[in-house]
């Protein structure tokens, strides 16, 4: 299941066009944080259907929280989150997000951004 979020998450990057972004190939997506909540049992070979969205966003971080469905009934079979921020790998630190990427995320949420 964590192979599942990891493959959202990049897919969330890739629908707002995360790269576009990245004033200098040395910025970039870092994960800091990964939790994965197991909460009922999937038999084999039970599909699935996972969605991923941002839930939180800070100066440095945001936050994806992902939903892991059965497919045959809708159940939520497993369910967390993973913590990301933007980081300068020349420093290598995490800096504050660019507002691109920030409005880009409210694009996708339809949330207005959080004022600086």
């Amino acid at each position: 299941f964590f192979q599942m979020c990891e493959d959202t998450r990049i897919a969330y990057f890739a629908a707002i066009d995360l790269d576009r972004m990245r004033p200098a190939p040395h910025f970039g997506p870092g994960l800091v944080a990964a939790n994965l909540n197991f909460r009922r049992q999937l038999k084999y070979p039970g599909r699935v259907r996972v969605s991923g969205n941002v839930t939180a966003l800070s100066g440095k971080t945001f936050t994806i929280t992902y939903s892991i469905r059965n497919a045959a009934d809708d159940a939520v079979v497993a369910d967390g989150n993973s913590v990301c921020v933007w980081v300068d790998y020349s420093i290598p630190k995490a800096v504050p997000l660019p507002s691109a990427l920030v409005e880009a995320i409210a694009r996708i949420e339809e949330k207005t951004p959080p004022s600086a």
